[in-house]
C-alpha cells in the first residue's frame, strides 16, 4: 500500500465517523504522512480534533476497522 492509497482509507473512515463524533478534522502524521518509510507493519499515526468536548461513553476505539489496514489496537490521548 502506498501513501495515497492510506490517506484514501483514513478519509473514507473519517468521513464516515463524521456526524456521529462531531469531528472537526484528522491529521495523518508519522511514517505515512511522509519522511519516513512506511510499510505494512508501520502504525498509522493519526490525531483527530473534535468540534466539542466528547464525553467518555461517545469516544470510539477501533481495533483495525480500518478496511485494507492490519488490525491492530488505538490508543488515545486526551
Amino acid at each position: 500500500m502506498n501513501k495515497e492509497e492510506m490517506v484514501s482509507l483514513l478519509k473514507a473512515y473519517f468521513q464516515q465517523k463524521t456526524s456521529a463524533y462531531a469531528l472537526d478534522m484528522a491529521f495523518l502524521y508519522g511514517s505515512w504522512a511522509g519522511g519516513g518509510y512506511p510499510n505494512m507493519e508501520s502504525d498509522v499515526d493519526v490525531a483527530v480534533l473534535f468540534r466539542g468536548e466528547m464525553p467518555e461513553d461517545k469516544a470510539f476505539v477501533s481495533d483495525g476497522e480500518v478496511e485494507g489496514t492490519k488490525r491492530g489496537s488505538v490508543t488515545v490521548r486526551s
